[in-house]
């Protein structure tokens, strides 16, 4: 028996060593090896708790070639030898198993996934068995670590395209900013002028600067003459962030109109004058409408 076990413990390590020629890629055990593990179990089939060790003693081994083709062994040796190894398998090695396929045991992707790889197939093959249970339960561990760690992925993605996206809108506030600036007055209060593309002539009704700030938007609302720094200021807060996150096509006009009273201001035209000429844009422009 001593002879025997010695000559099982032989032909288990010549099984799992990588033959010449093995890569991390594709990686063998001697073929011979399996041949003579499986003559010598089919000779002394009492030594299946022996080979059960010896498997589990490389399975553990610091070459972690080594610990890819026990796996492959071990499942050979389950298809090969029943019921009894498969029971070997789960009082003994499968609880070791599962911690390789955890990302935190620090093996080489390669190993983890074969790990997997192997814990679901035998979930599926064996786990049907009520006997054998524990095979289906590491299956189903399995599934749900990797439904666990595809949310987590989702949650990454969506993260950095909202942050892609702030970036962006960021980036399109400075550029209308920039271009929301004019070196003269006139060419400021020509940008009022031009805010929309049914401009017509301008109205007579010149109505009070209270009553302008009070229908034009909010960026006005609240602002006296030479206000055209308090206006940046406020372009700077929800009013853009309200344009930045919207369509850019679909308020352009707005947009072109708050840039060019921005400019005006800045360039040292008063509150009223600015609001005055966005009444008469405004007024113009619904009695182009109207006669359309």
């Amino acid at each position: 028996m001593a002879s025997s076990v010695v000559d099982l413990l032989s032909a288990v390590i010549k099984a799992t060593t990588p033959v010449a020629g093995s890569t991390e890629e594709r990686v063998e055990g001697d073929p011979v090896g399996m041949m003579e593990l499986t003559e010598y179990v089919r000779i002394n089939p009492n030594c299946l708790p022996d080979l059960c060790k010896h498997l589990k003693a490389r399975l553990k081994d610091a070459d972690q070639m080594v610990s890819r083709i026990s796996l492959d062994v071990i499942d050979q040796c389950q298809q090969a030898f029943g019921f009894v190894f498969q029971s070997l398998v789960v009082k003994n090695m499968l609880k070791r198993i599962l911690i390789m396929s955890e990302p935190k045991s620090g093996l080489t992707y390669k190993l983890r996934e074969l790990a997997c790889k192997y814990l679901l197939l035998w979930g599926e093959r064996y786990g049907i068995d009520p006997r054998l249970k524990k095979f289906k339960e590491a299956g189903m561990e399995i599934r749900k670590r990797a439904a666990k760690d595809e949310a987590r992925e989702m949650k990454a993605m969506a993260e950095a395209a909202r942050v892609a996206k702030q970036a962006d809108m960021e980036e399109l506030k400075a550029q209308l900013m920039s271009q929301g600036k004019s070196p003269t007055r006139s060419n400021s209060m020509g940008r009022v002028s031009s805010a929309s593309s049914s401009v017509s002539s301008a109205s007579s009704s010149r109505p009070s600067p209270a009553a302008a700030s009070g229908s034009s938007p909010n960026l006005l609302s609240s602002f006296g003459k030479n206000s055209g720094r308090n206006l940046l200021n406020a372009a700077k807060g929800p009013q853009m962030g309200t344009v930045a996150s919207a369509t850019f096509q679909g308020l352009k006009p707005m947009v072109e109109e708050h840039l060019g009273m921005l400019a005006a201001l800045m360039d040292g035209a008063s509150s009223e004058d600015v609001a005055n000429s966005y009444e008469a844009e405004k007024s113009a422009r619904s009695c182009t409408i109207l006669r359309n």
